[in-house]
């Protein structure tokens, strides 16, 4: 399954507490594909709503800017 967590920048959660973090560490580790993206990295285009996510390649870190660059995707192509 493809996730989207749209959340705050990971630098300001806090690893112990916060649920979109949690529930996405969990969804990698059983083996789902994981993206994240802030509110700031979504934008509507010809009636589509689009987001700039990053991709979870290995455990999610601890810092959103070590995912690297992120890519536009439609929000609709994701599972959840």
């Amino acid at each position: 399954m493809k996730i989207l967590t749209l959340a705050d920048p990971m630098e300001g959660l806090n690893p112990k507490m916060d649920t979109g973090l949690g529930i996405s560490r969990e969804a990698f580790r059983r083996g789902h594909e994981v993206h994240w993206a802030t509110f700031l990295d979504l934008c509507l285009l010809n009636g589509s709503i689009f987001a700039c996510s990053r991709h979870f390649a290995a455990a999610p870190p601890e810092k959103l800017a070590d995912l690297g660059a992120g890519e536009w995707r439609e929000v609709r192509s994701f599972d959840f």
